[in-house]
Parts: C-alpha cells; sequence; structure tokens
C-alpha cells in the first residue's frame, strides 16, 4: 500500500546519515576549518576511530544527502567518506523506497544496521497502528448495527450496553420516536440525564 505522506521522512533520513562517518556538519555561521572526526559505525566499512575531516568534502557530503544523488559523493577527496557518502545516499533512498511502499522486505537492502532498524520499526508501527484502527472501525460498525436494533426495537434499557458514545443518542432516539407516536413529550422525562431529555424534549411535539 502506498502511503505517500512518508515521503516525508526524508529529512529523517538526511539526518540519520549525517552522523553515519561524521560528526554534526557546520552551521551556515561557522566559518572554522577545525576537523571534525569520524566515528566508525555500521557503514560496512572499518573506519578509524578518530579521522580529521576536511570543510569541503562535508560539505559534499551534505550535498549528496539533500539531493539524494550517490554521484556528488564522487566530489569527497576522503576515500572512506566516499564510501560511507555512496551508501548513505543509496540507504537514504532505500528507506523512502520502503516507507513509502509499506513494505519491510525493502528495509533488508538497507546496509546500514542502524538504519534498517529503524526502517523496519517505522513500517511496524505503521502497520500496528493500521491494524488498530481497522479493529476500531470494525468495532464502532458492530455497535452502531446493534444500537440500530435497539432503537427499533424501543427497548431504552438495552442502551446501557453501549459505550457512552452511542448509549445517549441510542437513548434519545427511543424516547424521540415515543414522543412522536404518542404525541407528547412525556416519555422525554424518562431519559436518563438531563441534557438527553432537554434535546428529546425540543424534538417532541408541543401542545396545542
Amino acid at each position: 500500500m502506498k502511503i505517500s505522506k512518508f515521503s516525508i521522512v526524508i529529512g529523517l533520513a538526511t539526518s540519520a546519515f549525517l552522523l553515519i562517518g561524521c560528526a554534526q556538519l557546520p552551521q551556515e555561521e561557522e566559518k572554522t576549518t577545525e576537523p571534525s572526526a569520524i566515528t566508525p559505525v555500521e557503514t560496512g566499512i572499518a573506519l578509524p576511530t578518530s579521522k580529521p575531516v576536511d570543510m569541503q568534502d562535508r560539505t559534499q557530503l551534505q550535498m549528496a544527502l539533500q539531493s539524494g544523488d550517490p554521484s556528488q559523493c564522487d566530489a569527497i577527496k576522503d576515500s572512506d567518506l566516499k564510501v560511507v557518502c555512496a551508501i548513505s545516499v543509496m540507504d537514504a533512498a532505500q528507506y523512502r523506497s520502503a516507507l513509502t511502499e509499506m513494505d519491510a522486505s525493502l528495509c533488508e537492502k538497507i546496509q546500514s544496521a542502524e538504519t534498517k532498524a529503524q526502517c523496519e520499526a517505522d513500517i511496524a508501527a505503521y502497520e500496528k497502528e493500521s491494524e488498530d484502527l481497522a479493529a476500531k472501525m470494525d468495532a464502532y460498525t458492530k455497535e452502531s448495527e446493534l444500537a440500530d436494533a435497539i432503537v427499533q426495537k424501543g427497548d431504552v434499557k438495552g442502551c446501557a450496553q453501549l459505550s457512552d458514545e452511542q448509549k445517549s443518542d441510542c437513548e434519545m432516539n427511543i424516547l424521540v420516536n415515543e414522543a412522536l407516536q404518542t404525541g407528547s413529550a412525556a416519555p422525554c422525562e424518562k431519559a436518563s440525564e438531563e441534557d438527553i431529555r432537554v434535546k428529546c424534549d425540543a424534538l417532541a411535539p408541543k401542545a396545542s
């Protein structure tokens, strides 16, 4: 099932991938050329625990991640970072595809263990949410059918088995029907709540 709203996850994917192989990218106002450390993570290659990152390479990495174009990784001078960039861009694309298609099997093609786990967790969460919503809709439909049957029988006491959301409507409908049949607002006095009585009285026939 295609869920277009999940295309917005590109922002999350980009943020996550900025952590794959390098520290946070500098803010626009930052002019320093101080190197940052590349940390070893699940990227498919072994990286040193601390390695200077050229500012130009960092900028190129950001551009590649934002554009989703792996060919932009070719401009990165550092060979390790170039591989990290290519993997990250491909993983981001696969991540978006999996979420768009809502297909957990597509997460298997993601090379980063961290991103793969996030992909699978996101899809599982969405599927659980969809199942819960479907169950609620099914329960609501069944309860509505029961409420209709109770109203048709005119069984006010039967309304008690319904949820609060439908119980009041059930009782009011029965009392209003009685009021219309008798031509009097008297049945409204049997309402269990003042709010129901007022609404019933407003719909009941008025004595001439």
